[in-house]
């Protein structure tokens, strides 16, 4: 005579399996956003946190590339706060190392051969 599994064990296992899949796959999946990184000019001690999402660009075209270059670099004018100091009519130094590292940093996060090329064409 031999012995059935219970039907919970059964479907445990099954369950279990699913999201051992679930997993793997999420792993191996693209990445699609990347979190742009800058320190306000006004409050060193303040840091800004900007998240570009490009799952909705095909990075296998050009201007695919160009807009998520383009959006990483508003995210970083964004991250690094005003580009002027107040009261002064000149562009912030600060502000325009912040912004060259932040998008420097996302750039090189996103680990594209295209957007690096692109980057460096246009930096």
């Amino acid at each position: 005579m031999y012995r059935t599994m219970p039907i919970w064990i059964s479907a445990m296992a099954s369950v279990l399996a699913g999201a051992a899949w679930q997993i793997s796959a999420a792993a191996a999946a693209p990445q699609t956003e990347i979190v742009v990184t800058g320190e306000s000019n006004t409050s060193l001690e303040q840091v800004h946190r900007v998240v570009v999402r490009y799952g909705d660009l095909r990075l296998d075209q050009p201007s695919g590339v160009a807009v998520l270059h383009d959006r990483i670099t508003t995210a970083a004018d964004n991250a690094c706060g005003a580009d002027h100091l107040t009261g002064q009519s000149y562009v912030s130094p600060f502000w325009r190392r912040c912004v060259k590292a932040a998008v420097d940093e996302a750039v090189a996060a996103v680990n594209r051969p295209d957007l690096t090329a692109y980057h460096d064409r246009h930096s």
